[in-house]
C-alpha cells in the first residue's frame, strides 16, 4: 500500500523547488544592466526585462488571492502580463524588478509554508490552462514550472547578451 503524502510534505517539496527556481531566476540576472535588459532578442523573443517582470504576475494574482499585497503596481502589471508586446521602454527598471522578485517570493513561500491539505485540495482562484477543477495545490504547480521556463529563457536571453551563462 503506497503511503500517504502529506500536506506537509507536499508544502515543503513546493517550497525547495520556488527556492531553486528563485536562486536561478537570480543568478540569471547577475551582472544585467537596466539598458540591457530592455534589448530585444532578434530575430523575435521578449526582453529580459519584461520576463523578469512577467514572472512576478501571476505570482501576484495568486498573493492577492490570499489576501496578500501585489507587488506591480495596478498601472505596471499590464506591461508584463501574458500576451502584452514589450516595447524599448518598460515601466520597471531591472533594478526594482530585482526586488520585487525578492519579495513577491519571501511572500508566496511565507503564504504557502503553512497550507494544509484541505487549502491544497480547494478551488484554485484562476488556472493558467482554464482548468475547471483546478486546485490550489495544482496551481502551485504550474507556478513553479512558469518561472523555472523563465528563469531558462532569461539564461538564454543572457548569453545573447554576450555574458557568460550564468549557472555553470
Amino acid at each position: 500500500m503506497p503511503e500517504t503524502v502529506t500536506a506537509p510534505a507536499i508544502v515543503a517539496s513546493l517550497v525547495a523547488q520556488f527556492e531553486f527556481s528563485q536562486w536561478a531566476l537570480l543568478r540569471n540576472l547577475e551582472g544585467i544592466t537596466d539598458e540591457e535588459a530592455l534589448s530585444q532578442p532578434k530575430p523575435g523573443g521578449n526582453s529580459i526585462n519584461w520576463i523578469a517582470g512577467h514572472v512576478i504576475t501571476p505570482r501576484q494574482g495568486f498573493l492577492k488571492a490570499f489576501g496578500k499585497p501585489g507587488f506591480l503596481s495596478a498601472t505596471s502589471q499590464p506591461a508584463y502580463n501574458r500576451g502584452s508586446k514589450p516595447g524599448d521602454a518598460m515601466p520597471e527598471t531591472l533594478t526594482a524588478i530585482r526586488e520585487m522578485l525578492a519579495q513577491s517570493h519571501d511572500a508566496l513561500v511565507a503564504a504557502i509554508s503553512d497550507f494544509d491539505e484541505a487549502t491544497l485540495a480547494s478551488k484554485a482562484p484562476f488556472s493558467p490552462g482554464g482548468n475547471p477543477n483546478e486546485t490550489v495545490g495544482s496551481l502551485l504547480g504550474k507556478l513553479v514550472i512558469h518561472e523555472s521556463y523563465h528563469a531558462g529563457q532569461i539564461g538564454m536571453a543572457r548569453r545573447l547578451l554576450g555574458k557568460e551563462g550564468a549557472i555553470q
